[in-house]
This record gives C-alpha cells, sequence and structure tokens, in this order.
C-alpha cells in the first residue's frame, strides 16, 4: 500500500519547521486562503542582537493555532513509559491512512538527504507525508542537502534509527504531534486585517511577557544593530526571514485585489512598490550568503557586502511603510 498526504512543496514560509510545517499543510487548500491573508503580517526579534537566539521571526498569538487544523501530541518519554508496546512504524503508518500528518524530531545522523546523514549526530523536527509498505518507507518533508525544502523516501529502519537514537533532551522532552487539515471556516476580514497591519505598522506590542523584544516595523532597528556587528557569519535566517514576509505582504494584496476590497489603482501601486521590496530583500540575502562564503574562504571579513545590506535596509524600511500607509487609508476603518 502507497500513500502520500498532500503538500506544497514550495511554500512562501519555510524559513521554521514549527511555522512553516504547518503552512506547508494548508497552503495547498483553497479554504485557508482568507485566513492565510490575514495571519502572515508581523514579525518579532529580541533586542539584544547578540544572542545566538536572536533572530527574526514571525509573530502569531501563543500557542499558535490554525483554525480547522486539528492537533494533538503526544510526548516521547510518555509513550516509551507507558505505551512501549507500541509499533512506532505501524502508529504512524495507520495515522497517515486516516489522512493524519506527523510532525516529530529526528536524529538526521540516519536520515538520507541531510547535510548530517552518517556526519554528525544533528536533531531536527521532519513532516512526514505519507509511506510504501511494499518499499518499507516514509515520506519527509525537510531540509535536504541541497538547503531546500524537499520530500526525502526514508526507510523505516532509517526512520527508526532516527527515532531511536534522539540526546537526552529531546527524548525527554520532545513531542510527536498528529495534524489532520478540515475546510478553513474562517473567512478573510478586512478590518481584522486593517488592524494588525496598523500593529505592524506602529511596532505596537503584541506580547506584555516578551518585554525584552521589539515587534513589526521596529524591527528594522533590530536587523540594522544586528549587521552592524563585526560577526565572520551572518544567520542566514534574518534575511531569509525578511524575504519571508515580503513574500507573504504581498500574497496578501494580490488576495484583497482579487476581493475587489480596496481601490484598485492605489493597490495596483502597493502591489509594485512590496514587489520592489522582495527585489531588494533577495539582495540582502544574497550579499549576506557572499559575505560568508568570502570570510569562509578568505578567512577574513569584507565589509563592503554589509554596508550594502544596511543601504538595502534603510531603503525598505522607508518604502514599506509608504506602500502600507496607502492601503490603511484605502481600507475602511
Amino acid at each position: 500500500m502507497r500513500k502520500i498526504l498532500p503538500i506544497s512543496t514550495q511554500p512562501i514560509v519555510s524559513c521554521y519547521n514549527d511555522e512553516s510545517f504547518r503552512y506547508n499543510i494548508i497552503d495547498q487548500d483553497s479554504s485557508y486562503e482568507g485566513w492565510i491573508a490575514m495571519e502572515y503580517i508581523n514579525l518579532c526579534m529580541h533586542n539584544n542582537v547578540s544572542l545566538k537566539t536572536s533572530h527574526l521571526k514571525g509573530y502569531h498569538s501563543w500557542p499558535y493555532v490554525v483554525p480547522n487544523l486539528e492537533e494533538t501530541k503526544i510526548q516521547r518519554n510518555f509513550l516509551k513509559k507507558y505505551l512501549n508496546k507500541v509499533n512506532i512504524i505501524s502508529l504512524i503508518v495507520d495515522t497517515l491512512t486516516n489522512d493524519v500528518y506527523v510532525y516529530l524530531f529526528l536524529d538526521e545522523f540516519f536520515i538520507p538527504n541531510r547535510f548530517a546523514y552518517k556526519k554528525e549526530q544533528w536533531v531536527h523536527d521532519n513532516l512526514i507525508i505519507g509511506f510504501d509498505t511494499e518499499k518499507s518507507a516514509f515520506y519527509m518533508l525537510g531540509y535536504g542537502i541541497s538547503g531546500l525544502i524537499e520530500i526525502s523516501e526514508v526507510s523505516f529502519e532509517q526512520f527508526e534509527n532516527g527515532f531511536r537514537y534522539l540526546n537526552e533532551i529531546h527524548e525527554t522532552l520532545s513531542d510527536i504531534f498528529f495534524m489532520k487539515p478540515e475546510m478553513c471556516t474562517v473567512d478573510f476580514d478586512v478590518r481584522l486585517f486593517r488592524t494588525r497591519l496598523e500593529r505592524y505598522l506602529n511596532g505596537s506590542i503584541l506580547n506584555e511577557g516578551l518585554t525584552d523584544f521589539s515587534f513589526g516595523y521596529e524591527v528594522y532597528t533590530n536587523l540594522r544593530n544586528y549587521y552592524k556587528q563585526n560577526l565572520e557569519e551572518y544567520d542566514i535566517r534574518n534575511a531569509h526571514k525578511l524575504l519571508e514576509h515580503k513574500k507573504c505582504l504581498l500574497r496578501s494584496l494580490n488576495f484583497i485585489k482579487k476581493q475587489s476590497l480596496v481601490e484598485k489603482h492605489t493597490l495596483d501601486l502597493a502591489i509594485q512598490g512590496i514587489e520592489e521590496l522582495v527585489v531588494k530583500c533577495e539582495k540582502i540575502k544574497k550579499m549576506t550568503i557572499k559575505y560568508n562564503i568570502y570570510s569562509v574562504n578568505h578567512k577574513k571579513i569584507k565589509r563592503e557586502y554589509i554596508k550594502e545590506v544596511l543601504v538595502e535596509l534603510a531603503d525598505i524600511k522607508v518604502e514599506e511603510k509608504k506602500c502600507l500607509e496607502s492601503i490603511l487609508k484605502d481600507i475602511e476603518g
């Protein structure tokens, strides 16, 4: 028997798996189009940019809940302690047979088409989307050796080894998530979209518990401070997430255009403006990659690349505000 659940393999959101796997599941379902257009608007980043954990991330209410995406979870240590007679492969095959995706952590030393395969222990999250019992294999979504999200075929034996040999922290604390999408019943709400866009532009604090974080438009200051550090290597995920955000804004505006919710001329100008920001963000990502490669190859830094990044960040901040303010003027309050 063979079954592969539908999945988006070229999603806009792909930077962080805890966010992107859910997006991958719903992205190919047209009933979620309106909800997606409202949701992926805000950003956050820790103010202490020297911390290794200070990353640009999408901000969602926590826990991150996607409407009509039914989720349940089992903690690994609970499974091991009280359900130790359960065959994990049979459990996952039965789960997928019932159109339920499985999201869990594996040691990618044992997982083919991963950079750590047979090289080092590397615990990372993967999404299981299918199986083939004749081949004794699962189909998994994750970052392949190309650096892109792709589907890999993994034998049951390889999976079982990757599942069994986790480090102590993940063995104790990691959960196994089971996710099943139903038709989305949340429609696009133009007033809610407007409110979220205003909060983004105002840099409104969205979580009082995150006292050392900046939100929305204010993250540009954090990003500039991050790139002003003389680092040997910059985390490419910050540039990737910024690019992702502009693509999400573009998707939202194109959805609004399709729904004829804003005056066409204003919207066309804003869409053109955001398209130009996407190009600028792509340049930032390329400059960051060039800088990192140069640093590794020549054992010294080349600040010219980072100066270009800082110029682009300043331009994006100004142009984005113009685009989004023009949209807000035309959306009913």
